[in-house]
């Protein structure tokens, strides 16, 4: 499998939220790597190009995933937020909204250090 970095922060916000809605949901992991939790999303874009994107969550701060018929059932990402909150990164890929702030009733919500993008063929 052949990777290419798309950047890391700010860059992979570009990137993913020009590349990932509409998106199938392949695949999330949850690792553990030297004592550090890291989220792994595997996603293939519909239509177009139809791309495999993959998205690294490092530093992980905070999980919330709670299927309730949203972003896990269903394995497309129709609606997400993602922007910098602090010194982290907020993701939902389940947004109660598309506002660039949190809310309590976001679902399946990632809050990270780091996050990187990647095309993958």
């Amino acid at each position: 499998m052949k990777e290419e970095k798309i950047d890391s922060n700010e860059s992979s916000i570009d990137f993913i939220k020009d590349n990932i809605r509409d998106a199938q949901i392949l695949k999330i992991s949850f690792l553990f790597e030297n004592y550090e939790k890291k989220i792994v999303i595997d996603l293939v874009q519909i239509g177009g190009q139809s791309n495999k994107i993959r998205l690294e969550f490092e530093e992980v701060q905070f999980i919330s995933f709670y299927d309730d018929e949203g972003c896990i059932v269903e394995h497309y990402v129709e609606y997400f937020k993602l922007f910098k909150n602090g010194d982290s990164y907020y993701f939902s890929i389940d947004p109660y909204d598309e506002e660039e702030k949190v809310n309590s009733d976001d679902n399946c919500v990632i809050v990270a250090k780091k996050i990187k993008g990647y095309v993958i063929e």
